[in-house]
């Protein structure tokens, strides 16, 4: 029987299209914003359905210039004395036909008011710092109509409006280009010294203004008074709050459209202002740019296509997944520049495109220090470590993945910098991140958790140095295993031995001093005190120390079955499996800010995702298939709950659910796209549940298919090779018989034949 999955509530609000290209949002109110993100390496856009969020450039070094907190297009027609916007706002209800369309790269939103057609197409070029509104209008009546488009942004350059609040930022109008212009001084890679935040069109201007307080009067965002009433008022800003909106006349002929563009963006001169201007001076040179960043985002996510019982996921799984991934490599979660999000985010990527992974890592790489341990993040043009310790346990992952899924063992020899100007190959920044860890131990033996771990929010833990955590001392054996093997295929044996040594001396403190009786231990304090620990009187049992046991292999075999089967006993909810039993109800000065969230929130006891993906691959690892199945479906954005409809974007991941007893907001969806979710579910659907795993001597299948899949199918190349796999259930179990063109593989080990294409068939049960 077809798993039941149906859009709820995207069945009310929207749907993918496009073979899951597409997503479109069939009304202006959601349950709440459903977004998309725009960017290239330099400028990154948040966009509604309704085209709001923020935007900013970035330099190297972190540093950034804010720019958009607001986006309005306006639209007047004097002959009526009526006004509206080609984004929905202020009143969505009173626009016809409405459609959002987010696409890889674009947001299209599609509206009717008082007898014209918009059409608002935002999107950011391949490169530069700037966003392109294309607007066309389309007037199906008789007469023709004279209109006024008005299109504005808030700024933030000077920050957000605040009550007598000094603004150092100079706005005005460069008469020359006809662009709305906010200048300030900045600290930003080029700037010298300044920065100009601009809105500028390919047609004639008749108005502008770049200080708020004329434009709105009495008004706001959604209704200025000076748009409402038709025309703007030229304002220059000095020490006030600024803005940037033009005034554009626009004839729209009887029965026929007319197209301008719009770029809102960052500058370091007045002279990049005029190369803007003049790239994107027509209609043609707009869609020229459009289609190369089209044609780029399409060969970057040119990844495995699923084909399962389910639509909506094949869609999510092959389109949006993989460009929710690709954010997180370059920006990843967009608030900092976190190097354990990049660095996971790219060891996710390195499965479907390793040669721009490989790219994103050596940038990730680059600030890494020279000792091998890594910062939590590089922000306002400084390294900040922030004394986490988990930072670098990723890099053994990450670049096992790249050397596993190219079988390129020369990449291991690229020598890429540290942040103080030395450098090393690539094996060695692995090696030195590792070693780092087995020399940065305390009680026990165990890997110090100083002021958080994975867990960013156990920060009152180890900060004297003394606090030890037990999933970094996990995920510790899963690195040295991976550097090990990374040692051994090349030729490094001294290195691989000494590895493994070490490796067995940690499994055994783990299992000696991190056992709890039923279950794993989460840390240590710097007082010797445990966590997660049936002791404990709050934060009993975590789930990530029983699912990493699994996947680092530091379980004994038969305590691997029994940590799962606990953790599903203690944990499950009825919205998913919790991330820790007996969340803290009140501060603990030994964990830290977790404590400080409410029960149910996040790491704090919620449906916390990313830990979730963890449990997902533990349970393909142990072929607990219906195990595999349901936490499948209770991950999914999509996936329809009987009791409590999900309210986020169905085409993203969010980072989790709430589970905050009665509260309004039990069940639903936590912050969308930037979640390490996304990376870990790919991974765990390509090479666990389908079983497509990559390793030196080749793909190997092994999968754990969920029970109710009688077939699914997954096209995937590797290493040159394309493979078109199609899966077959015979019977209830988990083993499989693997055929390729016709040909038995009793090991499961696919042949390499590169250039050519090879069709393979898994018989399951």
């Amino acid at each position: 029987m077809r798993p039941s999955i149906s859009h709820d509530p995207a069945s009310t609000f929207g749907h993918f299209s496009e073979n899951g290209k597409v997503f479109d949002i069939t009304t202006p109110r959601p349950p709440r914003p459903w977004n998309n993100y725009l960017w290239n390496r330099e400028y990154v856009a948040l966009c509604s359905q309704l085209a709001q969020g923020e935007s900013f450039s970035q330099d190297p070094m972190g540093r950034r210039i804010p720019l958009v907190s607001v986006r309005m297009c306006f639209i007047y027609d004097p002959a009526n004395e009526s006004c509206w916007s080609a984004n929905g706002l202020p009143d969505p209800d009173a626009n016809t036909g409405f459609r959002c369309r987010h696409r890889m790269g674009d947001s299209l939103i599609e509206s009717t008011r008082n007898g014209i057609e918009s059409s608002l197409r935002i999107f950011v070029p391949e490169a530069g710092r700037q966003e392109v509104w294309t607007l066309t209008l389309k007037n199906p009546g008789e007469s023709d109509r004279s209109l006024s488009v008005m299109p504005m942004v808030d700024t933030l350059m000077d920050g957000p409006e605040k009550p007598q609040a000094y603004f150092m930022s100079s706005g005005y109008f460069l008469k020359e280009l006809e662009t709305a212009v906010v200048q300030r001084r900045v600290d930003f890679e080029g700037a010298d010294p300044f920065a100009y935040n601009y809105l500028l069109s390919n047609l004639p201007v008749d108005g502008y203004d770049t200080a708020q307080s004329p434009l709105f009067g009495t008004g706001t965002w959604q209704r200025p008074d000076a748009v409402f009433q038709g025309k703007l008022t030229h304002s220059d800003a000095e020490m006030e709050k600024p803005l940037l909106a033009l005034s554009i006349p626009v004839l729209v002929p009887a029965g026929q459209s007319v197209t301008l563009q719009i770029v809102t963006g960052t500058a370091l001169s007045q002279d990049e202002i005029a190369e803007v201007k003049s790239q994107y001076a027509d209609d043609l040179s707009v869609e020229q740019a459009h289609g190369k960043m089209s044609d780029s985002i399409r060969k970057l996510l040119k990844g495995p296509v699923f084909k399962t019982p389910i639509p909506e996921l094949d869609d999510f799984a092959t389109c949006w997944l993989p460009r929710q991934i690709s954010l997180g490599a370059r920006w990843a979660r967009v608030r900092h520049n976190g190097y354990r999000d990049l660095i996971q985010d790219i060891g996710a990527m390195v499965f479907w495109n390793p040669g721009d992974a490989f790219i994103h890592l050596k940038r990730t790489l680059a600030f890494q220090h020279a000792d091998g341990h890594a910062p939590r993040t590089w922000l306002d043009g400084k390294i900040q470590d922030k004394d986490f310790s988990d930072n670098h346990v990723w890099i053994a992952y990450t670049v096992h993945n790249l050397i596993m899924e190219t079988g390129d063992l020369s990449l291991l020899d690229v020598e890429i910098p540290f942040n103080d100007g030395s450098s090393a190959s690539l094996y060695e920044h692995v090696k030195r991140a590792v070693d780092y860890l087995w020399e940065d131990r305390a009680q026990y033996g165990l890997c110090k958790i100083r002021s958080g771990d994975w867990n960013d929010c156990m920060n009152l833990t180890g900060p004297q140095g003394k606090g030890v955590s037990i999933w970094l001392s996990q995920a510790w054996v899963l690195a040295n295993q991976q550097f090990a093997e990374l040692a051994q295929v090349s030729g490094k044996g001294a290195d691989a031995d000494l590895a493994v040594e070490r490796g067995e001396e940690m499994i055994r403190n783990l299992n000696e001093h991190g056992w709890d009786g039923r279950y794993y231990l989460r840390a240590f304090t710097d007082e010797g005190a445990p966590i997660g620990s049936h002791k404990n009187t709050e934060g009993t049992l975590y789930l990530n120390t029983q699912t990493w046991a699994v996947l680092s292999g530091s379980a004994s075999p038969e305590r691997r079955l029994a940590v799962l089967e606990e953790s599903e006993r203690e944990l499950e909810s009825d919205i998913g499996i919790l991330s820790v039993k007996k969340a803290y109800s009140r501060f603990d000065p030994t964990v830290g800010n977790m404590s400080h969230k409410k029960p149910g929130v996040q790491e704090n006891g919620g449906v916390y995702l990313h830990t979730c993906t963890f449990k997902l691959i533990a349970d393909c690892m142990l072929k607990r298939a219906e195990a595999v199945e349901k936490l499948l479906l209770n991950l999914l954005p999509f996936a329809k709950h009987p009791k409590f409809p999900r309210d986020g974007e169905p085409y993203v991941f969010c980072n989790g659910y709430y589970a905050i007893e009665g509260s309004s907001r039990y069940g639903k969806s936590g912050q969308s796209w930037g979640t390490g979710t996304a990376g870990w579910f790919h991974t765990a659907l390509l090479n666990h549940v389908y079983g497509l795993k990559p390793e030196w001597a080749g793909l190997r299948v092994d999968p754990c298919l969920p029970p109710s899949w009688k077939e699914c199918a997954v096209t995937r190349s590797f290493r040159g090779t394309v493979y078109d796999v199609s899966y077959l259930r015979q019977g209830p179990g988990t083993a499989c018989r693997v055929e390729a063109d016709g040909k038995e593989l009793p090991d499961g080990l696919l042949p390499l034949s590169s250039g050519q294409r090879i069709s393979v068939t898994v018989v399951v049960g």
